[in-house]
């Protein structure tokens, strides 16, 4: 089965999921393609796709939602301590605020009307650009995963905590045809029931 797999997704989300997975689906065999760039998945020749995102996908996919995220706004301590403080949205216009490359909104963060921020920092990979953050470059609009960790170790401190910020969810996304391979609903069906666990289990 070929599948299309966002790296930072890869490497702090998925990893752990795709282990159990080849260890229980052991009929099932996987060629794994890592990139952040959007996937046409029939051209390509992908069965199934994981994509995070917080806006609908067009009708020549199907999207089924595996799990919700938050987003933070995200910054150093050393960073916080040598430039002015953040207490509302539009404080953000005098700090130097990174732009992930493949996000819809571009350099516009999706906080009350819209933010139009500038940084000198445009990166396509989100991981990179936590790693950007956690050195004092600057700030960075993260998903929950990617940060999750440093934001637990103190290395980042989450700013605007309380502004409503739109949700994240990851989708397992394959081609919407007639037909879907039996292996490719056989592994969705894992997936759901693998992440309706975690949920579980992180909500008590």
């Amino acid at each position: 089965m070929n599948r299309a797999v966002q790296p930072y997704l890869r490497a702090t989300l998925l990893l752990t999921t795709i282990c159990r997975l080849i260890r229980t689906l052991l009929e099932i065999s996987l060629d794994i393609h890592l990139g952040d760039e959007d996937v046409d998945l029939v051209e390509q020749g992908f069965d199934l796709g994981f994509r995070a995102a917080s806006r609908p996908f067009d009708s020549a996919y199907i999207g089924r939602p595996l799990r919700k995220f938050n987003y933070h706004i995200c910054a150093a301590p050393s960073y916080l301590a040598k430039y002015p403080a953040i207490t509302q949205a539009r404080d953000l216009l005098a700090h130097n605020c990174f732009e992930y490359s493949y996000f819809k909104g571009k350099n516009v963060w999706p906080l009350a009307d819209g933010v139009k921020l500038q940084g000198n920092l445009k990166v396509n990979n989100v991981l990179f650009m936590l790693d950007i953050v956690k050195a004092g470059h600057g700030i960075g609009f993260l998903p929950e995963f990617t940060c999750r960790e440093a934001l637990a170790k103190g290395e980042v401190i989450e700013v605007l905590a309380e502004v409503a910020k739109p949700h994240l969810t990851l989708y397992a996304l394959y081609p919407a045809r007639q037909f879907v391979p039996p292996k490719v609903l056989q592994c969705i069906t894992f997936l759901e029931h693998w992440f309706t666990r975690q949920n579980t289990v992180q909500s008590h």
